[in-house]
């Protein structure tokens, strides 16, 4: 007990004189020791006035993190509704597809799988698949292997997909829906298709609009119809057969 208390007024003692060493360490800086230990420089710094130059003041946060006055807040992203995607080209000037020749109604297509579509057009003079009996292959991955000259809609969201590459009957067909409106699509398809040396016929059966076209260098062949979606934007079907 006794060398407890004896550390205990040691560490008192210390402390005692840490603490008058500090307040005259402060006496000292700020000019009040009253001896040659005073620094003029430090006093000036500590004592005078801080000069405002008032043209300056409304630029002090210009390049700040944060403004003055509150907390930092993240910035808000604009509305999904309100941007707008470009619309596209297919590259250069985009052409207007000809007005459409309208057909007579036959009661609709209906909904028809993507072989009945393929075996629809081998039957038609001028179909996508004429003469051509393909043994279709279902895959999403025939979505990403259209030509060139006919491709998938930008930004589009494909359905169903299916295809072959048997000699002379390298047929694509797609299913798919884009939220652009019927006119942007058949005015893409019309310019992929004229600028790259097919012929393009707009027929419209019912709500169905469809383009269609040949290329007699090579015989390849092109068949779409897009209907209109009640609330906006447009369902597609996209048959190529791209000739050898």
């Amino acid at each position: 007990m006794a060398a407890l208390g004896a550390c205990a007024l040691a560490l008192a003692a210390c402390h005692g004189k840490g603490g008058a060493n500090t307040d005259q360490l402060d006496n000292e800086l700020i000019g009040n020791a009253g001896d040659n230990q005073t620094d003029p420089a430090l006093t000036s710094a500590l004592e005078d006035q801080i000069m405002v130059d008032p043209s300056l003041t409304q630029q002090s946060n210009d390049h700040s993190a944060r403004s003055t006055g509150g907390p930092v807040q993240a910035p808000i992203p604009p509305s999904a509704s309100l941007v707008v995607p470009p619309e596209p080209t297919a590259g250069g000037k985009k052409l207007q597809a000809p007005a459409p020749t309208r057909l007579a109604p036959d009661g609709g297509r209906g909904t028809m799988t993507l072989g009945a579509l393929a075996e629809e057009q081998s039957k038609s003079p001028k179909g996508a698949t004429r003469g051509c009996a393909p043994d279709l292959e279902y895959s999403q991955a025939w979505a990403q292997r259209l030509p060139l000259d006919v491709p998938l809609f930008p930004n589009a969201v494909v359905s169903e997909a299916a295809g072959d590459d048997a000699p002379g009957c390298r047929v694509r067909i797609v299913s798919f829906s884009t939220s652009a409106p019927l006119k942007t699509v058949i005015d893409f398809y019309y310019t992929k298709a004229v600028r790259s040396g097919f012929d393009a016929r707009h027929l419209m059966k019912q709500e169905d609009h469809i383009l269609e076209g040949t290329r007699d260098l090579d015989g390849s062949a092109y068949y779409l119809i897009v209907t209109p979606r009640a609330n906006g934007g447009s369902d597609v079907d996209l048959i190529t057969n791209i000739g050898d």
